[in-house]
């Protein structure tokens, strides 16, 4: 059986879809509430830091970042969020969030 390789984000070479990930990065700054309890704004955190982590380091390997969050952070860890949140930002960058239902979208 061949080995499984780790679903990764890669930030676009498009200079338009950049843009609008740094802004809606921006609006997703300033959603965070720094009183409210972390866990309830999970969906949002892990957004967040997953589009830092594009403008870091250009990828994300889901594996890698799920198991390194869990560990630096084991009572904010949810699974369903987190792959949400991939699969939001992800299809923001493969279709401009075509997919997705509800939310503000990815600014134009």
């Amino acid at each position: 059986m061949p080995e499984k390789k780790s679903p990764t984000i890669t930030l676009p070479k498009d200079e338009v879809i950049i843009n609008a990930l740094r802004r809606k990065l921006e609006e997703y700054e300033s959603r965070f509430v720094s009183y409210l309890a972390p866990e309830l704004q999970l969906d949002l955190i892990f957004k967040i830091r997953i589009i830092e982590e594009l403008f870091e380091n250009s990828t994300v390997n889901t594996w890698d970042f799920s198991r390194e969050w869990e560990k630096a952070h084991p009572s904010l860890w949810d699974y369903k969020m987190f792959n949400n949140a991939c699969g939001v930002i992800e299809d923001y960058i493969k279709t401009g969030g075509k997919n997705c239902r509800g939310g503000t979208g990815l600014p134009k």
